[in-house]
């Protein structure tokens, strides 16, 4: 199964727009990679007022994103 992937306009803007341009490519390329093929499989699961978010780690960086089935 695919699934599809939608990035908030603000982590582009914000949060890695003042990160190195390779840095940026492979966080993308992590984001894109796994959770468009199983992003159940590679994130774990956020308690407390984040809870309903899942979370996977690149390099120092940490991913939340939530799965949404239509």
């Amino acid at each position: 199964m695919s699934w599809q992937v939608l990035i908030h306009p603000l982590v582009l803007t914000e949060d890695l727009a003042d990160r190195d341009p390779s840095v940026q490519k492979l966080i993308l390329k992590a984001i894109r990679k796994k959770l468009t093929t199983a992003p159940e499989d590679y994130g774990s699961h956020l308690h407390g007022d984040l809870a309903g978010y899942c979370k996977f780690i690149v390099y120092d960086y940490r991913v939340i994103y939530t799965v949404k089935k239509d």
